[in-house]
Protein backbone atom coordinates (compact mmCIF):
# COMPACT_ATOMS: atom_id res chain seq x y z
CA UNK A 1 0.00 0.00 0.00
CA UNK A 2 1.18 3.51 -0.81
CA UNK A 3 1.07 6.12 1.55
CA UNK A 4 0.84 9.94 0.53
CA UNK A 5 3.23 12.22 2.70
CA UNK A 6 0.62 14.05 3.98
CA UNK A 7 -1.20 10.94 5.33
CA UNK A 8 2.03 10.36 7.13
CA UNK A 9 2.25 13.46 8.77
CA UNK A 10 -1.21 13.21 10.19
CA UNK A 11 -0.80 9.45 11.66
CA UNK A 12 2.60 10.25 13.19
CA UNK A 13 1.70 13.65 14.55
CA UNK A 14 1.77 13.42 18.68
CA UNK A 15 -1.05 14.60 21.26
CA UNK A 16 -0.13 18.15 21.98
CA UNK A 17 0.30 19.32 25.63
CA UNK A 18 1.24 22.24 27.81
CA UNK A 19 4.79 21.19 27.71
CA UNK A 20 4.64 22.78 24.01
CA UNK A 21 4.58 26.02 25.68
CA UNK A 22 6.13 28.22 28.50
CA UNK A 23 3.90 28.27 31.51
CA UNK A 24 4.31 29.48 34.73
CA UNK A 25 2.06 26.71 36.99
CA UNK A 26 0.55 23.98 35.17
CA UNK A 27 -1.15 21.65 37.52
CA UNK A 28 -2.07 18.24 36.86
CA UNK A 29 -4.81 15.79 38.72
CA UNK A 30 -4.10 13.01 36.37
CA UNK A 31 -0.54 12.99 36.95
CA UNK A 32 -0.63 11.52 40.44
CA UNK A 33 3.19 11.63 40.30
CA UNK A 34 2.95 14.95 41.46
CA UNK A 35 1.14 14.93 44.42
CA UNK A 36 2.43 14.21 47.78
CA UNK A 37 -0.56 12.40 49.68
CA UNK A 38 -0.89 10.46 52.94
CA UNK A 39 -4.25 8.32 53.60
CA UNK A 40 -5.60 10.53 50.48
CA UNK A 41 -4.89 13.68 52.14
CA UNK A 42 -2.76 16.19 49.50
CA UNK A 43 -0.53 17.95 51.50
CA UNK A 44 1.90 19.15 47.60
CA UNK A 45 0.20 19.18 44.22
CA UNK A 46 3.37 19.55 42.25
CA UNK A 47 3.80 22.61 39.40
CA UNK A 48 4.87 20.73 36.16
CA UNK A 49 5.91 24.21 34.53
CA UNK A 50 9.34 23.44 35.61
CA UNK A 51 9.33 26.82 37.86
CA UNK A 52 8.45 24.79 41.12
CA UNK A 53 5.58 26.74 41.75
CA UNK A 54 3.97 23.73 43.72
CA UNK A 55 0.89 24.87 46.00
CA UNK A 56 1.21 23.14 49.56
CA UNK A 57 -1.01 22.38 52.41
CA UNK A 58 0.46 21.86 56.26
CA UNK A 59 -2.60 21.72 57.72
CA UNK A 60 -4.53 18.16 57.77
CA UNK A 61 -8.40 19.87 58.12
CA UNK A 62 -7.79 22.02 55.03
CA UNK A 63 -5.90 19.75 52.63
CA UNK A 64 -8.27 18.20 49.27
CA UNK A 65 -8.34 14.52 49.15
CA UNK A 66 -6.80 12.26 45.92
CA UNK A 67 -7.88 8.82 44.64
CA UNK A 68 -11.49 9.37 45.47
CA UNK A 69 -12.75 10.62 42.60
CA UNK A 70 -12.37 10.67 38.29
CA UNK A 71 -13.44 12.29 35.44
CA UNK A 72 -12.76 10.87 32.32
CA UNK A 73 -10.99 7.53 33.59
CA UNK A 74 -8.51 10.37 35.25
CA UNK A 75 -7.96 11.46 38.75
CA UNK A 76 -9.09 14.82 40.06
CA UNK A 77 -8.71 16.62 43.42
CA UNK A 78 -11.71 16.94 45.93
CA UNK A 79 -12.41 20.29 47.84
CA UNK A 80 -15.08 19.58 50.73
CA UNK A 81 -15.87 23.19 51.21
CA UNK A 82 -13.39 23.87 53.39
CA UNK A 83 -9.56 23.06 51.77
CA UNK A 84 -6.96 25.12 49.58
CA UNK A 85 -3.84 24.90 48.56
CA UNK A 86 -1.42 27.83 47.57
CA UNK A 87 1.81 28.99 46.30
CA UNK A 88 3.21 32.72 47.02
CA UNK A 89 5.02 33.73 43.57
CA UNK A 90 4.45 37.05 40.87
CA UNK A 91 2.91 37.19 37.99
CA UNK A 92 2.49 40.37 36.15
CA UNK A 93 -0.19 41.22 33.58
CA UNK A 94 -1.05 39.95 31.06
CA UNK A 95 -1.33 36.80 32.43
CA UNK A 96 -4.23 33.90 31.04
CA UNK A 97 -5.48 31.04 33.51
CA UNK A 98 -7.01 27.72 32.27
CA UNK A 99 -8.57 25.10 33.89
CA UNK A 100 -11.41 22.40 34.46
CA UNK A 101 -13.23 22.22 37.76
CA UNK A 102 -16.95 21.08 38.69
CA UNK A 103 -18.86 22.12 41.59
CA UNK A 104 -21.06 20.01 44.06
CA UNK A 105 -22.56 23.19 45.11
CA UNK A 106 -24.33 25.36 42.24
CA UNK A 107 -24.94 28.18 45.02
CA UNK A 108 -23.38 30.53 46.65
CA UNK A 109 -19.84 32.19 47.10
CA UNK A 110 -17.01 29.15 45.86
CA UNK A 111 -14.16 30.12 43.91
CA UNK A 112 -11.07 27.50 42.72
CA UNK A 113 -8.38 29.62 41.40
CA UNK A 114 -7.75 33.23 43.49
CA UNK A 115 -5.19 35.31 44.48
CA UNK A 116 -2.22 34.05 46.94
CA UNK A 117 -2.87 37.34 48.98
CA UNK A 118 -6.26 39.02 50.11
CA UNK A 119 -6.01 41.81 48.69
CA UNK A 120 -6.05 42.36 45.86
CA UNK A 121 -9.32 40.01 44.75
CA UNK A 122 -8.56 37.89 42.43
CA UNK A 123 -10.86 35.06 41.38
CA UNK A 124 -12.62 32.50 39.29
CA UNK A 125 -15.60 30.36 40.22
CA UNK A 126 -19.06 30.89 40.78
CA UNK A 127 -20.69 34.28 42.98
CA UNK A 128 -24.90 33.22 43.92
CA UNK A 129 -25.96 31.05 40.64
CA UNK A 130 -23.58 32.27 38.07
CA UNK A 131 -19.97 31.85 36.83
CA UNK A 132 -17.60 34.88 37.95
CA UNK A 133 -14.34 36.32 37.04
CA UNK A 134 -12.80 38.68 38.83
CA UNK A 135 -9.49 40.55 38.53
CA UNK A 136 -10.28 44.89 39.37
CA UNK A 137 -13.85 43.88 37.66
CA UNK A 138 -16.15 41.14 37.54
CA UNK A 139 -17.42 38.91 34.42
CA UNK A 140 -20.66 37.67 35.11
CA UNK A 141 -21.17 34.39 33.19
CA UNK A 142 -24.07 31.99 32.48
CA UNK A 143 -25.97 29.91 35.38
CA UNK A 144 -24.09 27.79 37.25
CA UNK A 145 -24.37 23.91 37.39
CA UNK A 146 -22.69 20.86 39.13
CA UNK A 147 -20.96 19.52 35.52
CA UNK A 148 -17.90 19.55 34.57
CA UNK A 149 -16.89 22.87 33.05
CA UNK A 150 -13.32 24.41 30.92
CA UNK A 151 -12.58 27.53 32.39
CA UNK A 152 -10.47 29.96 30.33
CA UNK A 153 -9.77 34.16 31.70
CA UNK A 154 -7.41 36.75 30.67
CA UNK A 155 -6.45 39.27 32.29
CA UNK A 156 -4.51 42.12 29.67
CA UNK A 157 -2.26 44.71 31.31
CA UNK A 158 -2.15 46.60 27.98
CA UNK A 159 -5.89 47.53 27.52
CA UNK A 160 -6.68 46.75 31.11
CA UNK A 161 -9.56 44.40 30.10
CA UNK A 162 -10.02 41.08 31.65
CA UNK A 163 -12.21 38.08 29.43
CA UNK A 164 -13.68 35.04 30.71
CA UNK A 165 -14.57 31.87 28.29
CA UNK A 166 -16.72 29.09 29.38
CA UNK A 167 -16.30 25.47 27.36
CA UNK A 168 -14.76 27.75 24.47
CA UNK A 169 -17.68 30.49 24.50
CA UNK A 170 -16.90 33.74 25.62
CA UNK A 171 -19.05 34.61 28.73
CA UNK A 172 -18.22 38.68 28.58
CA UNK A 173 -15.48 41.22 29.04
CA UNK A 174 -14.63 43.91 32.06
CA UNK A 175 -12.57 46.74 32.45
CA UNK A 176 -10.04 46.18 35.06
CA UNK A 177 -6.87 43.97 35.96
CA UNK A 178 -4.51 43.55 38.71
CA UNK A 179 -1.00 41.59 39.21
CA UNK A 180 -1.25 37.97 40.85
CA UNK A 181 1.06 37.46 43.98
CA UNK A 182 0.56 33.87 44.07
CA UNK A 183 -2.39 31.14 43.83
CA UNK A 184 -4.70 29.77 46.12
CA UNK A 185 -6.44 26.86 44.51
CA UNK A 186 -9.71 25.89 46.02
CA UNK A 187 -10.43 29.49 48.14
CA UNK A 188 -10.47 33.05 47.20
CA UNK A 189 -13.47 34.97 49.25
CA UNK A 190 -15.01 31.59 49.28
CA UNK A 191 -14.53 27.92 49.52
CA UNK A 192 -14.92 25.68 47.02
CA UNK A 193 -17.21 22.75 47.22
CA UNK A 194 -15.80 20.44 43.92
CA UNK A 195 -12.91 18.94 42.18
CA UNK A 196 -10.45 20.94 40.48
CA UNK A 197 -8.60 18.61 37.28
CA UNK A 198 -5.75 20.63 36.26
CA UNK A 199 -5.07 24.66 35.81
CA UNK A 200 -2.92 26.20 33.56
CA UNK A 201 -1.54 30.05 33.81
CA UNK A 202 0.00 31.25 31.48
CA UNK A 203 2.33 34.78 31.83
CA UNK A 204 0.99 36.43 28.72
CA UNK A 205 -1.88 37.34 26.81
CA UNK A 206 -2.54 34.28 23.77
CA UNK A 207 -3.90 34.93 20.90
CA UNK A 208 -6.85 33.15 19.78
CA UNK A 209 -5.75 30.33 18.71
CA UNK A 210 -3.14 30.07 21.18
CA UNK A 211 -6.08 29.97 23.47
CA UNK A 212 -8.11 27.61 21.89
CA UNK A 213 -5.36 24.98 21.79
CA UNK A 214 -4.99 25.20 25.59
CA UNK A 215 -9.03 24.93 25.42
CA UNK A 216 -8.79 21.71 23.29
CA UNK A 217 -6.24 19.81 24.91
CA UNK A 218 -8.65 20.39 28.27
CA UNK A 219 -11.52 19.39 26.72
CA UNK A 220 -10.63 16.49 25.11
CA UNK A 221 -8.74 14.87 27.69
CA UNK A 222 -11.47 15.92 30.55
CA UNK A 223 -14.06 14.61 28.89
CA UNK A 224 -15.76 18.30 28.37
CA UNK A 225 -15.01 18.54 24.15
CA UNK A 226 -19.09 17.95 23.29
CA UNK A 227 -19.34 21.45 25.18
CA UNK A 228 -17.15 23.31 22.34
CA UNK A 229 -18.97 25.22 20.25
CA UNK A 230 -19.25 24.75 16.68
CA UNK A 231 -17.14 26.31 14.93
CA UNK A 232 -14.03 25.86 17.36
CA UNK A 233 -10.74 24.71 15.63
CA UNK A 234 -11.01 21.72 18.41
CA UNK A 235 -14.50 20.69 18.35
CA UNK A 236 -13.71 17.58 16.54
CA UNK A 237 -10.25 16.81 17.21
CA UNK A 238 -8.25 17.23 20.05
CA UNK A 239 -4.76 19.48 18.67
CA UNK A 240 -1.73 18.01 17.98
CA UNK A 241 2.28 19.08 18.01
Amino acid sequence: MRYSPGFLSSTLSSPWTPADITTDLWLDAADTDTITESGGDVSQWDDKSGNDNHVTQDTGSKQPTTGTRTQNGLNVLDFDGNDEMNKVFAVSQPYSVFAVAKSDDASGTRFFFGNSDSSPLIYLGHYGSFWRWYVGAQVNGSATDTNYHLFSAVADGATSITEMWLDGTSEGTAAGTFDLEGVTIGESSGFWDGTVSEVILLGSHPSDAERQKVEGYLAWKWGTEGNLPVGHPYKNAAPTA
